[in-house]
């Protein structure tokens, strides 16, 4: 059918009341300033407005008025097999229901190159999207045309007449999964058989365990998946052109639990790849998920309830985990310590299936690879100055793990310039990694290419690791050479006593080296 839809386009909409709109409540005016008024349109409100008509309708019948569409299609026979002049186009006659809308199309502007739009010439930014045009009687642009709802109304008739259901199931009382036998028959007071669907709703979540469909009036079948409990299970009929819709008597029955099994898998993910696989084995700082899976013994049902994970026999620090509408669930585990892990699942029941314990998943973690580099604040410098060496100890781990601690060794070449212990922190990209920066005067270096590279020893989590070399280039001073002396006095001082140190020559001050003494 054709409703008034426009949005507000030339001008047109619905008028609505909106009371709220208002701060004072005050009652609904059309008068300026139009404080609690709306405009409205689209295909929302025009639906909304086709509710209030068939809200109408059953008003007008006193009852439940059903599946409209036999009473709409009746009504429209009916006014064009009497001939009746409805077209909207021309002097449509009082008695009519529907106005035939005849003339225009449900075309649509598009934008050119979109699929399905044609542009009248070339270029064109804008086309039409080609559509049913309208044309006496039902068409697909308007269907059986615009409403007159008083005359629709008026004459509106319950057609369907009012049928009965009757429901039975045996047994009564069964093991989920067994299933029961379901029988459902239908009769109306119309003459004709009730033709269609039935449903089969039980009194609990998932209510609907599943439709059949009518012979001669009557359906029959196993149904398996009815859920755990003791309930009532009702039969609805969706009733057809000649019978009115129904709902049957309420069968009791009692279904109980069936047996369950729980299967465990260690996942190891690599979000990198977004690959995934079952693990008996894994380094430190992979992506490990422990998930069960829970079904019945009968492959009916779908498992409702929590799952209990445990780690060497402790249970995960996050408690218990519900299972999902697929009947698993999985814990993310990213503090996984270096050594041997046992994990097992344990599946708490529901009414439909018994509890259940998994088998043992065993799961060894190994210490993680890691890859040490290192830099130079200079890859040349004087004789006479500072270089700062900065080591990078980088891993796979995320941000949850921890990053690597312990010592890495300065060397050059074949020599120890110093050991440093590690700062732990990130990389950009959330992956943990340790740093630290060490300075040494370059004149502990030979003249020269000197190849740098530092060692990183490992900790209870990581591997060692050595980076690659850095060459730094020294090179020598203009700088006159110095000596320094040192004199404490005296040598031998009481508590709470003053003695005074003097160093001559060049003193190692903050900034770098001066020249003069220094004492204190």
């Amino acid at each position: 059918m054709s409703l008034f839809a426009s949005k507000g386009r030339a001008k047109t909409f619905y008028v609505v009341c909106d009371q709220d709109l208002d701060p004072s409540h005050a009652a609904c005016s059309v008068a300026s300033p139009y404080q609690n008024i709306q405009a409205g349109g689209g295909t929302a409100i025009a639906a909304a407005a086709f509710g209030g008509v068939m809200a109408l309708a059953a008003e007008q019948v006193g009852e439940r008025i059903g599946n409209p569409n036999m009473v709409l299609y009746s009504l429209a026979n009916a006014q064009a097999a009497a001939g009746t002049s409805c077209n909207s186009s021309g002097s449509p006659s009082a008695s009519c229901i529907f106005h035939d809308v005849t003339i225009g199309s449900n075309e649509m502007v598009c934008v050119s190159g979109s699929p399905g739009c044609v542009t009248s010439t070339a270029g064109d930014a804008y086309g039409l999207l080609s559509a049913p045009p309208a044309a006496a009687g039902y068409d697909l642009a308007s269907g059986l045309g615009s409403v007159d709802v008083t005359n629709l109304v008026s004459s509106w008739t319950v057609v369907p007449q009012p049928s009965a259901a009757i429901l039975a199931i045996n047994p009564a009382t069964f093991v989920h999964g067994s299933g029961a036998n379901v029988q459902v028959s239908v009769t109306g007071s119309s003459g004709d058989i009730p033709t269609g669907e039935v449903s089969i709703n039980a009194q609990v979540d998932y209510g609907s365990v599943g439709t059949g469909t009518l012979t001669n009036g009557s359906f029959s079948g196993i149904f398996r998946n009815f859920p755990g409990g003791s309930y009532g299970v009702q039969a609805h009929y969706q009733g057809d052109k000649f019978n009115a819709p129904v709902d049957s008597n309420f069968v009791a029955i009692t279904v109980s639990p069936e047996p369950s099994a729980t299967k465990l898998s260690v996942i190891a993910f690599d979000p990198v790849t977004g690959t995934s696989n079952n693990a008996t084995s894994a380094t430190y700082g992979t992506n490990i998920f422990v998930r069960a899976d829970v079904a019945g013994t009968s492959g009916q049902g779908i498992a409702t309830g929590s799952v209990t994970f445990r780690d060497n026999g402790s249970q995960l620090p996050n408690g218990v985990y519900r299972l999902n509408s697929g009947s698993y669930t999985e814990a993310q585990e990213n503090f996984l310590s270096v050594g041997d892990h046992l994990f097992t699942a344990s599946y708490a029941g529901d009414a439909s299936f018994n509890a259940s314990q998994s088998g043992q998943v065993p799961l060894t973690i190994t210490r993680g690879p890691t890859t040490a580099s290192v830099s130079l604040s200079s890859a040349a410098i004087s004789a006479a100055g500072t270089v700062t060496l900065t080591a990078i100890v980088n891993t796979q781990s995320y941000s949850s793990r921890a990053a690597p601690t312990g010592n890495v060794t300065f060397m050059a070449g074949t020599e120890v310039l110093g050991t440093a212990v590690v700062l732990q922190g990130y990389a950009p990209n959330s992956i943990r990694q340790s740093t630290i920066s060490a300075s040494f005067p370059a004149n502990v270096l030979p003249p020269g290419a000197n190849q740098i590279t530092v060692a990183y020893a490992g900790d209870v989590n990581y591997l060692p690791s050595s980076s690659s070399t850095a060459t730094l280039t020294v090179t020598s001073t203009t700088l006159a050479s110095t000596a320094t002396s040192l004199a404490v006095t005296p040598l031998v001082v009481g508590y709470g006593g003053i003695g005074h140190a003097c160093r001559d020559g060049v003193a190692e001050l903050p900034g770098g080296y001066r020249h003069g003494s220094v004492s204190d």
